[in-house]
């Protein structure tokens, strides 16, 4: 995990020098978006999985055997908040949509055309994959299990046609990072550990479940989907909520 944890950020902006150096940018989004014709409902899954109120459900599978993960997670969020709205805002460089014929690919879900780089889909799975797999790493296999998870949604993200293939090789470098950062500012710290903090985290959490069952995220056709993750997510809140409740975490 130890060479894993850098090894793997670093792999990702060789990807990306190596799409900006061959400009080879544009033909990867063409060849990639032509997967969209096979199975489009399953890429649209798989896309919505990279929103950040799907993964961050996702941390409800695991937070229990692991409560410091309430503290990485808030500042793995609030870290890539920041750093991932900052630089969209300031390159604003435009999508495919805002760039090529919208007749020559296939665009999926609601139409984007400004702020591609980075995406945010892309590392928002990504932070989450390395907050997890860090707190789980003597499981190599689910290490192996999130990060292909993680590819695959960052793929989707040209697939469906929402970002060229640099914004997701860069999105998904700069979300371990921020993973990464989250878990060691936290790792050894006692705070915030008080029962107030453990219950007002887990309401909030609960409540954003049950906003997962309304919520799309700009493709409609995932809402069974969206609904079916929701009440899955609610039920591991719900578990988790009761606990704190009921007693102290460590």
């Amino acid at each position: 995990m130890q060479y894993l944890a850098l090894g793997l950020p670093i792999a990702c902006f060789f990807g990306l020098v190596a799409i900006m150096l061959t400009g080879e940018n544009v033909s990867l989004f063409y060849d990639l978006n032509a997967l969209s014709g096979a199975h489009p409902l399953l890429w649209q899954n798989i896309t919505f999985m990279g929103d950040t109120l799907f993964a961050y459900g996702v941390l409800a599978l695991f937070i229990h055997k692991q409560p410091r993960m309430m503290a990485t997670a808030i500042v793995t969020i609030l870290l890539g908040f920041v750093i991932i709205h900052g630089l969209k805002n300031g390159f604003d460089i435009r999508r495919p949509a805002g760039v090529l014929d919208t007749d020559t690919f296939t665009i999926l879900g609601q139409v984007l055309r400004h702020s591609a780089f980075p995406s945010g889909h892309s590392a928002t799975v990504f932070a989450f994959a390395a907050v997890i797999s860090l707190y789980y790493r003597q499981h190599r296999w689910l290490v192996m299990v999130l990060i292909v998870a993680a590819s695959l949604v960052a793929l989707s993200r040209v697939i469906v046609g929402a970002h060229w293939p640099a914004d997701i090789f860069f999105g998904a470098g700069l979300g371990w990072l921020c993973g990464l950062l989250g878990y060691n500012l936290t790792k050894d710290k006692q705070w915030p550990s008080g029962q107030l903090f453990q219950r007002t985290f887990a309401v909030l959490s609960l409540i954003a479940a049950v906003a997962l069952f309304f919520h799309h995220g700009g493709y409609p056709e995932v809402h069974r989907f969206a609904q079916i993750s929701a009440v899955v997510f609610a039920l591991f809140w719900l578990r988790f909520t009761l606990n704190v409740f009921n007693r102290a975490l460590p």
